[in-house]
């Protein structure tokens, strides 16, 4: 309660915030009425009767690993239903899309109001939040409810409660820790990291991180994307992929780097901005440059020409996952001045990756585990990253040696897959009284 009236009297600060989020990066998921009002679609199939699952997850990377989790969790314990509760208004349109029969709504906004009204509609009988530690209502409301939660890969965010944010926050992140029947964390890393406000009460495990998505990316319009690829690709060059690019400087760092990599290779690039509302500003970008551009969403109606454009622009929902299948080398956004995207989506298809400097305060695990297994690359200056780009292009061992150590992260993957979904069904057995 003292939370929630917190959360009142600082709500003027809080929307202020929200309203500035809004207008520079299209992102206050909190205006979203849907995530007051709870509308549940897809799960017709199901049995109302059975153990209920819920999975909360913020956006389109967590999405790839609720479902590889589902996936695993339908194998041992078919009779089992679940929901996704998801932040991201665009992901939810794309589960509904790609995955009718999946039952999916929205993530409440973290207040109690919306949280009550969110359990009383979904009634889960286990809660699952994929690496977001910070949901204190959804944590505290359901366990009133009589739902148990887990954390599975979890991460610790952009909260730890440590330094700065002085004892105010320590105490807050430690109660809300507290709420969690069992935490399982990525890595040793962020056990350190939350080691201020990390309760000892609580179950606590490494489970690992869980990034794998490739079983998920291959969608009913894979074949739609390599038959778009071809009709732009007549003379068959090698492909790089940018993928996630965030803001003005990330796609000239990009664009540049291909400019010199193509100098010594003739090569395409594919990128694909992270907020598909910039398409037609980063086309511009493109442009301005002097380069051809050839748009996914011409495909296949408006194709006039089949000229051999100099850049791709994917500029669709739920593709770039598949599209780094047909590179050669790759580069993910958000890294030039923050921590960045998902590094391991390129390699889950054998294909070496490039990122930016970062922020210089946090180092994403997933490119700590890329640069030990040596397929991951830090680079500092366009200049640096076509080099990289160059040799995965022209020398083909080498290529194909980074191509095997990518396998290697991936069989560790598996493994955390594995290690997460027996949190999942641990709790499940307890709930169901299989374990006393």
């Amino acid at each position: 309660m003292l939370y929630n009236l917190a959360i009142i009297v600082l709500g003027p600060m809080f929307l202020l915030r929200k309203i500035k989020r809004h207008f520079s990066k299209k992102t206050a998921y909190e205006f979203l009425r849907h995530r007051w009002t709870i509308p549940v679609e897809g799960g017709e199939k199901d049995d109302p009767n059975a153990l209920h699952v819920v999975f909360v997850s913020t956006g389109f990377g967590e999405k790839h690993t609720t479902e590889q989790l589902t996936a695993a969790l339908k194998e041992v314990r078919p009779n089992v239903r679940t929901t996704w509760a998801v932040k991201a208004d665009a992901t939810v349109e794309n589960i509904r899309q790609t995955s009718p029969d999946q039952s999916v709504t929205y993530m409440p906004f973290d207040f109690m109001p919306s949280v009550a009204l969110w359990l009383k509609k979904l009634r889960p009988d286990v809660v699952v939040s994929v690496e977001k530690l910070w949901v204190p209502n959804i944590i505290w409301c359901s366990r009133r409810w009589g739902a148990p939660v887990v954390v599975v890969s979890g991460r610790r965010g952009r909260f730890a409660g440590g330094g700065a944010k002085g004892s105010v926050w320590r105490n807050i992140n430690h109660w809300t820790l507290c709420g969690y029947n069992i935490m399982g964390l990525q890595s040793e890393i962020e056990i350190e990291r939350l080691k201020a406000v990390l309760p000892e009460e609580v179950d606590t495990r490494i489970t690992g991180i869980i990034k794998i998505s490739r079983s998920a990316a291959v969608r009913p319009t894979f074949e739609e994307l390599a038959a778009w690829l071809e009709s732009r690709n007549p003379q068959k060059l090698p492909i790089i992929v940018a993928g996630s690019t965030t803001f003005e400087g990330e796609e000239k760092f990009v664009l540049e780097a291909f400019e010199k990599t193509r100098a010594q290779v003739p090569c395409l690039l594919l990128l694909a901005p992270r907020r598909l509302h910039r398409v037609d500003e980063v086309q511009q970008i493109i442009e301005s440059r002097g380069l051809k551009v050839g748009r996914r969403s011409e495909y296949p109606s408006q194709i006039t020409s089949s000229a051999q454009p100099d850049v791709l622009l994917l500029d669709s929902m739920g593709e770039l996952s598949s599209s780094y299948s047909f590179g050669q080398a790759s580069f993910v956004g958000g890294t030039l001045q923050g921590p960045g995207h998902n590094v391991f989506e390129p390699l889950e298809w054998g294909v070496s990756v490039c990122y930016g400097p970062g922020d210089g305060k946090t180092v994403p695990i997933t490119q700590t585990l890329a640069e030990e297994a040596g397929v991951g690359f830090r680079v500092h200056t366009p200049e640096e990253m076509a080099q990289k780009w160059t040799r995965a292009l022209q020398d083909v061992a080498w290529r194909e040696s980074l191509r095997e150590k990518c396998e290697q992260i991936m069989e560790e993957q598996r493994q955390a897959l594995q290690q997460n979904l027996k949190v999942i069904v641990e709790m499940i057995d307890q709930v169901s009284g299989k374990v006393s």
